[in-house]
């Protein structure tokens, strides 16, 4: 009698296990195809297409933002890398706590010169009414420095220069003061007088700069520039600048700013063997556009002539 009863329990009891494995196995699954980790790497595919439609998005304090919004101020904040969207990819799966995620992405950007440069940055996400899972959008997921209204940007960094010594082992050419004559041209109030004062005071300077220095192209130059940018006009030793300091330093749209070159003791002295470091030129670009920039200072003639066996070789 008892017998027949206890194995229909058994049975019962076999088939809830049964459905609650079953249960649980379509909990897993459903949660898999819609978890934090499609939203990332949608995310991620959207950011080097530019089309970030199938993510969503809300700010740090849980507002809604426009897929369109987002896309448009990567764009803006990549600056200079814009045209070249980085390799991106996804570091393991991201950390859940509730209805929150992080997730770790890797940023590689392609940069001049065959080199990357690769950083990680965390993506932050929560977890929608609907269930979806939302991305919480901020500027520093592109870079970590970066806020509304910066620009990512290229620059060449000179790299130090070997020494030249003379027979007692002193350098010839050390770090010596500079200062960058520029215009900044919301400040001009006429382009044809400021050329014309500032080519006279440079042919006034003793010893003579040769070639002179060609102001010929700065009104096109001032034309083309940004209103508050510095346009820079000659880079002159400290003691040149100072022989024409007051005949420049009040004329309306200067500006100047102070610097270091690794330079001989004069402009002239042993120039023939030393050779100079100067900006690179326009059929300089045309003939290494991919060596050099127009921010590129290079070894000219002389022992620190650009790649020059046994002397100051310079890397742009």
């Amino acid at each position: 009698m008892h017998r027949p009863q206890r194995t229909r329990h058994r049975k019962s009891r076999s088939l809830a296990v049964v459905a609650v494995l079953l249960a649980s196995a379509a909990l897993v699954g459903c949660s898999g195809e819609d978890g934090p980790e499609q939203s990332v790497d949608a995310f991620l595919s959207g950011w080097r297409s530019g089309d970030l439609n199938a993510v969503g998005f809300v700010d740090p304090t849980g507002a809604k933002v426009a897929a369109a919004d987002v896309a448009r101020e990567i764009k803006e904040l990549s600056g200079e890398l814009a045209e070249t969207p980085p390799t991106l990819t996804r570091q393991g799966k991201p950390e859940v706590q509730q209805n929150t995620a992080t997730a770790t992405i890797r940023v590689q950007w392609a940069l001049p010169g065959d080199t990357t440069w690769t950083y990680d940055r965390p993506v932050r996400l929560t977890q929608g009414r609907d269930d979806a899972w939302q991305v919480i959008w901020e500027p520093q997921l592109v870079q970590e420095q970066l806020t509304s209204g910066d620009r990512l940007g290229l620059r060449r960094d000179r790299a130090p220069r070997a020494g030249v010594l003379d027979a007692a082992g002193e350098p010839l050419i050390a770090p010596r003061p500079v200062v960058r004559v520029g215009v900044q041209p919301s400040e001009v109030t006429d382009i044809k007088a400021l050329t014309r004062e500032l080519d006279t005071a440079f042919r006034a300077i003793r010893p003579a700069i040769t070639p002179p220095i060609d102001v010929s192209g700065l009104a096109k130059r001032v034309e083309e520039a940004e209103p508050t940018a510095f346009v820079e006009v000659v880079t002159l030793r400290d003691e040149a600048y100072r022989q024409i300091k007051p005949r420049i330093h009040e004329l309306p749209g200067t500006k100047f700013s102070t610097d270091e070159l690794d330079l001989a003791p004069t402009r002239e002295f042993a120039r023939a063997v030393l050779g100079t470091v100067d900006p690179a030129q326009a059929d300089d670009l045309a003939k290494f556009p991919d060596r050099y920039s127009p921010v590129t200072w290079w070894g000219t003639a002389g022992c620190r002539a650009t790649g020059t066996s046994g002397c100051a070789a310079h890397r742009g």
